[in-house]
């Protein structure tokens, strides 16, 4: 029995190879842009859609007539690219179908734009990791090979991989098939989880006993903190007493805290799912849908909500567990 499994990796590239990621990562989101302008502009002025088959077939002349493609993009990179628009547009539908908000595919600007994929391990892309699945070597196309951390708990044969460009630098994501051994099921007690925002979870035991695991508040703890930073930050770049180049400093400190935050708010989670899941045997909990609960209470203009500012305070407190996640 096999089984997918995604690992994770950090990548440290050298200067020039830093560069050669920001300029492929550059070129492969002004192709998203126009590959989204092409289809926009044939339904507006033609009623035609274009497919994503044609738009394909389009790369090896865009190949030969962009100065710095051929050698820095590979082709399954840029397939990776219009593959993922497509799967825009048919998600757009699908919610447009069913009456839901339908959310048109945007243009990308460098930030939004998070990065490309391979389909297979050795076109594109090659992973030589350690003995063991801990660190080792990334080769990518145009790029180079490069040093990769980060420890494989589930190493198997390399699928295929998607770069992401983060605050904390650029990662690796890799896709591994890997043997499944049947996992003998927990013989503990059956318990029932009521998930809380005073306290993270309360767990209740057949035999009557109580446990409950405390909200560690993660966002919470730095709330104040981070808000003041960001007034003085906004103070200082309406009053002009800041240069742009500072201001992106100051801005990548922030996203960068922001960015600890979420990882531990992750690992929290991991280790605690994984925790109750090995402890019993049956784990029953209410259908949480936290889209209604984390609604605003602004109301209307005609029917204006009451206490606003409360239910912001509590939908932050409800975000910062990550009930859906969890």
């Amino acid at each position: 029995m096999t089984a997918t499994r995604s690992l994770s990796f950090k990548l440290y590239p050298s200067p020039a190879q830093a560069a050669a990621l920001a300029r492929k990562h550059l070129m492969l989101k002004d192709l998203w842009n126009a590959a989204l302008e092409e289809r926009i502009g044939a339904w507006r002025h033609s009623q035609t859609r274009v497919s994503r088959s044609d738009q394909e077939k389009a790369l090896k002349e865009i190949r030969l007539g962009l100065e710095g493609w051929c050698g820095l993009v590979h082709t399954h990179e840029a397939q990776v690219v219009l593959k993922r628009l497509d799967l825009a547009f048919q998600a757009f539908f699908r919610r447009l179908r069913a009456g839901e908000t339908p959310g048109f595919p945007r243009f990308k600007s460098a930030e939004r734009f998070r990065g490309w994929g391979y389909k297979e391990h050795g076109n594109g892309f090659r992973v030589e990791m350690r003995d063991g699945g801990r660190h080792g070597h990334a080769t990518l196309f145009g790029i180079g090979r490069m040093r990769m951390r980060g420890i494989a708990r589930t190493p198997g044969r390399v699928l295929k991989a998607d770069v992401t460009r983060t605050i904390r630098g650029w990662r690796l994501n890799v896709v591994v098939e890997t043997g499944c051994a049947e996992r003998a099921p927990a013989e503990g007690q059956a318990v029932g989880l009521d998930w809380g925002v005073s306290t993270f979870a309360t767990l209740a035991h057949e035999d009557g006993a109580f446990e409950e695991l405390p909200n560690p508040r993660h966002w919470g703890l730095e709330a104040e903190d981070l808000k003041a930073e960001q007034r003085r930050l906004s103070a200082a770049a309406r009053a002009r007493k800041i240069s742009q180049r500072a201001l992106r400093k100051h801005r990548r400190a922030l996203a960068r805290r922001h960015a600890k935050i979420a990882a531990r708010r992750k690992d929290f989670l991991h280790k605690t799912s994984a925790r109750i899941v090995g402890r019993h045997r049956l784990i029953a909990t209410e259908a949480l849908t936290v889209r209604n609960m984390t609604g605003s209470a602004r109301g209307t203009a005609e029917a204006p909500g009451r206490n606003v500012a409360q239910k912001a305070g509590l939908n932050r407190s409800i975000l910062d567990t990550a009930p859906a996640g969890f």
